[in-house]
C-alpha cells in the first residue's frame, strides 16, 4: 500500500508537473500569439497614423494651394483694380490739360478781344479827336 501510495504520489507529481509543463508551455504560447498580436497592431496604427499623417498633409498642402490660388486671384483683382485707378487718372489729367488748354486759348483770346476793342477805342478817339480839331480849324476860318 505504501508503495501503491508512493507511486500515486509519484504519479500526481509527475502528472502536477507534466500539467505545470503544459501550462507553461501554453503560457509561452499565448505570450507569443499576444506578442505577435500586438506587432502586427502597432504596424497597422502606425501605417493607419502615417496614413492619416500623409492625408492630413496632404490636406494642408491643398488649403496652401488654395490659399496661395485665393491670394493670387486677389492680387490679381488688386492689380486690376490700381489698373483701372491708373487709367482713371491719367483720363483725368488728359482732361485737365484740355480744360487748362482751353482755358489758356479763352484767355488768350479774350486778351486779343480787349486789346483789340481798347485799340478802336483809342483810335475812335483820335478820330474824335482829328474831327473836334478839324470842326476848330473850320469855325476859325
Amino acid at each position: 500500500i505504501a508503495e501503491q501510495r508512493k507511486r500515486i504520489a509519484e504519479f500526481e507529481l509527475l502528472r502536477e508537473q507534466q500539467t505545470q509543463r503544459q501550462i507553461a508551455e501554453r503560457k509561452r504560447q499565448l505570450t507569443e500569439e499576444n506578442n505577435q498580436q500586438c506587432n502586427t497592431l502597432k504596424r497597422t496604427i502606425g501605417e493607419t497614423v502615417s496614413s492619416h499623417l500623409l492625408i492630413a498633409e496632404r490636406g494642408a498642402i491643398e488649403i496652401q494651394f488654395s490659399s496661395i490660388e485665393s491670394l493670387g486671384r486677389e492680387a490679381h483683382e488688386l492689380n486690376e483694380a490700381i489698373m483701372g485707378l491708373q487709367s482713371e487718372w491719367t483720363t483725368r489729367m488728359r482732361d485737365e490739360e484740355r480744360a487748362q488748354t482751353m482755358l489758356n486759348r479763352d484767355r488768350e483770346e479774350y486778351h486779343r478781344e480787349v486789346s483789340s476793342a481798347e485799340q478802336l477805342e483809342i483810335e475812335e478817339t483820335a478820330r474824335a479827336i482829328d474831327l473836334a480839331k478839324r470842326v476848330r480849324e473850320q469855325k476859325a476860318t
